[in-house]
C-alpha cells in the first residue's frame, strides 16, 4: 500500500467517523447517547451540552479529514 493510498484512506475514515458524530448530534440518537463509550465523556453534562459537544467533536474530525485528503502526498 503506498503513503497516498493509506492517506486516503485515514481521510475517509475522518469523515464517516465525523459525519457520524455529527449527524447523531443533530439528530439526537438515544443509542448513540447511550452508548458506554459516549457516556465516558459526557457523564456529567447534560443532554444538551453533550449533543453540542459531539457537534464540535464532529466539526473538527470532519475538518481533519479534510485536511488529510487535500494534503495527500504525490
Amino acid at each position: 500500500m503506498t503513503p497516498s493510498t493509506a492517506s486516503r484512506i485515514l481521510a475517509v475514515l475522518f469523515l464517516i467517523s465525523g459525519s457520524l458524530s455529527l449527524l447523531a448530534a443533530v439528530s439526537g440518537w438515544d443509542w448513540f447517547f447511550r452508548s458506554y463509550n459516549v457516556r465516558i465523556l459526557t457523564g456529567q453534562l447534560k443532554r444538551g451540552h453533550a449533543r453540542i459537544l459531539y457537534a464540535l467533536i464532529g466539526l473538527v474530525i470532519i475538518a481533519a479529514g479534510i485536511y488529510t485528503w487535500t494534503n495527500i502526498p504525490e
